[in-house]
């Protein structure tokens, strides 16, 4: 997988909530620039992508 930031090689980790051990999630992480990508991050992104090209189609279509 690469990474959508700087197309560097993402690996699979296991994130743990410091504060309590049960708690963990699948993610993704970038070697190269660190960034961090799992289930809700891309749920949300792609929420808000989708709310942005409603808007956008909608301003266009008053215009």
């Amino acid at each position: 997988m690469k990474c959508p930031r700087c197309e560097g090689l993402m690996v699979s980790e296991r994130l743990m909530d410091i504060h309590n051990s049960i708690l963990s999630i699948e993610a993704w992480r970038c070697l190269n620039c660190g960034f961090l990508l799992d289930d809700v991050i891309a749920q949300h992104r792609e929420r808000v992508h989708s709310e942005m090209t409603t808007m956008v189609h909608a301003h266009r279509e008053a215009a």
